[in-house]
């Protein structure tokens, strides 16, 4: 799913904080000077991704290795020393021990196929990990980006579809996302499953990560196809 008007935005924004901190109103830039300002400016977005994706995987790794020692009932990792990180990691574990978290699994192969159905329908990935709480089960998925996108509850939601039919006298109460954000900030959010009324919805994120899935391999095809073309002349 395109996510790029917000990213074009996050990008324009960047430039303009790196304008506003570094342009002086006062001098008088010459040709050289006022090429480089302007092309430090264009490039912040590529500076700040570069720095935030590094925090996103020190806060990532250090999530997975802290839900496998606790599967193994083994002493965790230590917290990164990075402070944006750390702070990050420190509010996880805050929300493990507030709500008591039970982990089941961490980074289970999904596998759905079924030969009753179109192979295009089949898919496969990765979740991050499953969890009790409180009594209830969940389906959970770990993010570092900005906030909580559509797509991971429609993720999660094929994942926990996947997981009853291959188990299917077990039944998930719910999907859970965690972010983790690269400024350390952290929030937690999740499609329950309460009632009956709730399946359509969990139908209706299936059906819908299906369809962009098959967009997704249908232009990847196409632009093979494009670029087999261009090869041929």
């Amino acid at each position: 799913i395109d996510k790029s008007r917000v990213f074009i935005w996050w990008a324009v924004g960047k430039m303009y904080e790196y304008l506003d901190g570094h342009w002086d109103i006062n001098k008088d830039y010459d040709e050289i000077s006022k090429k480089a300002l302007l092309d430090m400016a264009k490039n912040a977005h590529t500076r700040h991704s570069k720095e935030a994706t590094d925090i996103g995987t020190l806060v990532h790794s250090f999530v997975d290795q802290l839900i496998k020692a606790k599967l193994a009932k083994k002493e965790g990792p230590a917290l990164p020393k990075n402070e944006i990180a750390k702070r990050a990691c420190e509010k996880f574990i805050g929300w493990i021990d507030k709500h008591k978290v039970e982990f089941l699994f961490s980074e289970k192969k999904i596998v759905y196929w079924n030969p009753g159905v179109s192979p295009e329908e089949w898919y496969c990935g990765t979740t991050d990990f499953g969890c009790k709480i409180n009594g209830k089960y969940f389906v959970g998925d770990l993010k570092t980006s900005t906030r909580i996108y559509l797509e991971a509850f429609l993720q999660t939601a094929a994942y926990q579809y996947a997981l009853e039919t291959e188990f299917p006298s077990f039944k998930w109460d719910g999907n859970l996302i965690v972010r983790l954000g690269k400024d350390g900030s952290m929030n937690v959010g999740g499609l329950p499953r309460i009632s009956e009324r709730d399946e359509p919805i969990y139908d209706m994120c299936r059906k819908i990560y299906l369809h962009a899935y098959s967009l997704y391999r249908a232009k990847k095809e196409v632009d093979q196809y494009l670029k087999e073309l261009d090869k041929d002349g």
